[in-house]
């Protein structure tokens, strides 16, 4: 039985504000990028948080998240989506206790605008209270499930860089988070 990676909904408050999740990736094989300068350790101005990155294949990076001492790790694929940058996030796959636990377990993404300036950089992630409010009320076509309060976007990848690169200046619908700086 293999093991599924997953993401818990509620689990990174970070720098991504949002944790709207999505069934499908953001990227695609023709608009994944590599960034070279994202390698290396990230803390958050004026606060504790910290991010490394680290080159694990062909465009693809590992990315430890720390928070208060706690970490967890993610694969990260950079997407190129018209002129604005994109960053795509999911967990790694994890050692299950048992079977069971790995079959209930669903991969997910989250994805947000990546601008990076030099050893600045900002994720600007999904805002959940706006696009939740905005699905239920089905004033953004996008198609979606909810279950237990929580909404995973089922959009398929085409249909996700779409939305992205409609509302990528949108602050509301991408919000922008806390700057990091690289410190090595």
């Amino acid at each position: 039985m293999s093991k599924l990676k997953f993401f818990p909904i509620l689990f990174i408050p970070i720098i991504l504000a949002g944790c709207l999740s999505s069934l499908h990736p953001l990227y695609s094989e023709n608009t994944k990028f590599f960034d070279p300068g994202l390698i290396g350790s990230w803390v958050e101005e004026g606060g504790s948080d910290t991010l490394i990155f680290t080159e694990t294949g062909h465009k693809r990076f590992q990315f430890i998240y720390s928070e208060k001492g706690k970490r967890a790790e993610f694969e990260v694929y950079l997407a190129k989506l018209g002129e604005t940058h994109f960053i795509d996030i999911t967990p790694v796959e994890t050692k299950a206790e048992n079977d069971l636990w790995s079959m209930l377990m669903i991969p997910a993404h989250i994805f947000g605008v990546y601008k990076r300036v030099g050893d600045q950089m900002n994720i600007n992630m999904l805002n959940d209270d706006r696009l939740t409010e905005q699905l239920k009320k089905k004033t953004l076509v996008l198609p979606f499930e909810e279950t237990d309060n929580n909404i995973v976007l089922t959009a398929s990848t085409d249909q996700l860089q779409k939305f992205a690169q409609d509302y990528a200046t949108d602050t509301a619908v991408f919000q922008p988070g806390k700057p990091f700086q690289k410190i090595r």
